[in-house]
């Protein structure tokens, strides 16, 4: 009897085990704002995020984080969604999210926290950052501001980049594009300076490039449109594969206020040159 009892006791904790391991993901809805990404702002009762579950913006803000230090989301994901706003608000931090950041029509901003800070700068660590839903935008709220975003931009909504002003160019770089199938808008109020890392990459709809703002290309980087997804000062740039010199041969503004493309030589070729001057030193020396 004894190992009847042992052995339905060993059956019961491995059905529990199983049970346990079979919970999905739970949505978590914001029903605090303005507070700390980790706070208790998320649920009835509000409590802090957790492993295992995806946390979804409401309304008002969510602070990215809302002190000095890099911050790491408890969360498995994070959605912001239209009417809300998620905002990063302190220069040189990082913030990670061990999954998803989900931009579904809602704002992303870089911006001081109080004073003005005319070099804040802040990376956003994610495992993917896609565009989803209608009226998504990122905001430079600062002069000179720096937003880095670790992976490449996905999904199927368009994407609005504005700058602080036009006349200090604001930066967002992504490490590249991820089969991203919507329409962006680079500095439509505002200069900005928008990067997809080194590799090449394909759009799939419009790029429109707005006052001065301007595409950042590097060398030896390939871009690939349809036709008329760029617009040079001559009309709609045939469909094709172009590097950066390809681009700038065509025309100095790709779209009707005269944004820019420019290239940025690459980093090694920088090195090679310093290397052969450093070189050429040496030899003259030894002469």
């Amino acid at each position: 009897m004894m190992q009847t009892f042992r052995k339905n006791l060993l059956i019961g904790a491995v059905m529990a085990g199983a049970a346990c391991h079979s919970v999905s993901a739970v949505t978590i809805f914001q029903t605090v704002e303005n507070i700390d990404w980790n706070s208790a702002m998320w649920g009835t009762p509000a409590a802090a995020p957790t492993a295992g579950n995806d946390y979804v913006t409401t309304s008002g803000n969510t602070r990215i984080p809302a002190n000095t230090s890099n911050s790491t989301f408890g969360g498995d994901s994070l959605t912001v969604v239209s009417g809300s706003s998620a905002l990063m608000k302190n220069s040189g931090s990082t913030s990670t999210i061990n999954g998803a950041f989900n931009l579904d029509g809602g704002l992303l901003n870089l911006g001081p926290n109080g004073g003005v800070d005319s070099n804040l700068s802040g990376t956003l660590d994610v495992a993917s950052f896609n565009v989803t839903g209608i009226g998504s935008q990122i905001q430079i709220g600062n002069a000179g501001g720096n937003l880095t975003v670790t992976s490449a931009l996905s999904g199927t909504g368009n994407l609005d980049l504005v700058g602080a002003n036009s006349q200090i160019v604001d930066i967002v770089s992504f490490n590249g594009l991820s089969s991203y199938s919507g329409a962006i808008s680079l500095g439509t109020s505002g200069a900005l300076t928008l990067g997809f890392g080194t590799s090449s990459y394909t759009f799939s709809n419009a790029l429109t490039i707005f006052d001065t703002s301007v595409l950042q290309v590097n060398s030896g980087q390939t871009l690939t449109f349809n036709l008329g997804d760029l617009v040079d000062p001559n009309g709609a740039v045939a469909a094709g594969t172009y590097t950066g010199g390809d681009l700038n041969a065509l025309g100095s503004n790709y779209a009707n206020n005269g944004g820019t493309i420019v290239v940025v030589p690459e980093p090694s070729g920088a090195i090679l040159s310093l290397l052969g001057l450093g070189s050429l030193c040496l030899v003259r020396r030894r002469r």
